[in-house]
C-alpha cells in the first residue's frame, strides 16, 4: 500500500509540472526585441511655435501605431495623440501647444509608446523645454 502511495504522488508531481509547463507554453507569444526612439524637432518652444515628435521603431514593424503623451513640468497631461508607423519605420506627429492652464513654462516629458498589430509593446522617453506667452 506505502508503494501505491509514493507511486501515486509521483504521477500526481509529474502531472502538475506538465500542466504547469503547459500552461506557460500556451500563454507565451512569440518575443522579438524591438527598439524606438523618440525626440523633438527643436530642444525649445515658445507660446504656440508648432512641436513635431518623431522617432523610429526597428526592426521594421509589421503595422502598428504609436502613442504620444506630452506631460508638463507638473505632472499633468498636456497632450495626447496617435499617429501611424510608415512602412520604413517612421513616424512624425506635430501639435501646436493651445497654452495655459496645462501648457506652463518649464521642462516636458514626451512618452512614445508603440503599439504593433502583434506583441511586443515597446515605449521610450525625450524632454524639451517650453516657454508659456507671456
Amino acid at each position: 500500500m506505502a508503494i501505491a502511495i509514493v507511486i501515486i504522488i509521483a504521477v500526481t508531481l509529474a502531472l502538475a509540472a506538465m500542466l504547469a509547463t503547459r500552461k506557460l507554453e500556451i500563454g507565451q507569444t512569440p518575443s522579438r526585441s524591438v527598439n524606438l526612439t523618440v525626440k523633438t524637432d527643436w530642444p525649445e518652444y515658445v507660446g504656440s511655435e508648432p512641436i513635431t515628435v518623431s522617432g523610429k521603431v526597428s526592426p521594421l514593424p509589421l503595422g502598428g501605431h504609436i502613442i504620444i503623451s506630452i506631460t508638463n513640468p507638473e505632472g499633468t497631461g498636456a497632450f495626447t495623440g496617435e499617429t501611424n508607423v510608415n512602412s520604413t519605420g517612421f513616424y512624425s506627429l506635430t501639435l501646436t501647444p493651445s497654452g495655459p492652464p496645462n501648457w506652463i513654462t518649464g521642462g516636458y516629458m514626451v512618452d512614445a509608446i508603440y503599439i504593433p498589430a502583434e506583441n511586443p509593446i515597446a515605449s521610450t522617453t525625450s524632454h524639451f523645454l517650453y516657454v508659456a506667452p507671456a
